[in-house]
């Protein structure tokens, strides 16, 4: 849910922005990099956050009976950091002429995902969710790769784009999961849950705040257009 809320947002506007831009290959990648930062900036901690405070979660909302949940529940948020950006790629290189390429990444997507989801299917929920993990990336790298060659984009200059976002979703990690040490099983899951999430998000935004001060006004608009 919290993909296709925020994707849906941006890949609402990009279309028209890239079909403007696509004889511009310097516009587009600066198109490219700014929704990615955005999408990193408010997706990675909110993967990452449901990804640490899983176990509580599932216990306090869904019960004991949902614990097997946990794990593909852990799983599949790291998918989800890995997704969320990936839209961009293809409708880069729609509009720079090689929507061949994307048609055949989808077929072979749709011929090799059903054999890997049917071979993790006899680990269960589990085998399905690290089917995502590791089968996802043989879709998402070869994109990555050609949409960089295309409009001439550097690893470097996509690393920059991410690293706010990557360096507080580390940042509250580590926080969270010292917490978690700290803490043990000395409160109830509920408390633990509340605590675990109030330290996520404080650590977060005073990352954010302290070394990333200008990408806080970018968090502060989406959240407005969100909540529209």
């Amino acid at each position: 849910m919290p993909i296709d809320k925020v994707t849906t947002l941006v890949s609402s506007v990009t279309p028209g922005i890239y079909a403007a831009a696509q004889e511009n290959y310097s516009a587009l990648k600066r198109y490219l990099l700014k929704p990615s930062e955005v999408i990193s900036l408010i997706l990675f901690p909110a993967m990452a956050g449901l990804a640490l405070v899983a176990n509580d979660a599932v216990h306090v909302l869904l019960g004991a009976k949902w614990e097997s949940a946990i794990l593909p529940l852990q799983l599949l948020s790291i998918y989800a950091c890995i997704r969320s950006v990936m839209p961009l790629f293809a409708q880069v290189l729609m509009v720079t002429g090689d929507s061949r390429y994307v048609m055949w990444t989808n077929v072979t997507s749709a011929v090799v995902f059903p054999i890997a989801f049917y071979c993790g299917s006899h680990w269960g929920a589990v085998g399905i969710a690290a089917t995502w993990v590791l089968g996802y990336p043989m879709n998402a790298i070869p994109l990555y790769r050609r949409v960089t060659k295309r409009i001439d984009l550097t690893n470097a200059e996509y690393f920059r784009a991410l690293l706010p976002g990557l360096h507080g979703t580390v940042v509250m990690a580590v926080g969270v999961l010292l917490l978690k040490f700290l803490l043990s099983k000395t409160h109830l899951p509920v408390v633990n849950l509340c605590l675990d999430i109030v330290a996520g998000v404080l650590l977060y935004l005073m990352t954010i705040f302290l070394f990333h001060r200008e990408r806080a006004g970018i968090l502060t608009r989406v959240f407005s257009l969100l909540r529209s």
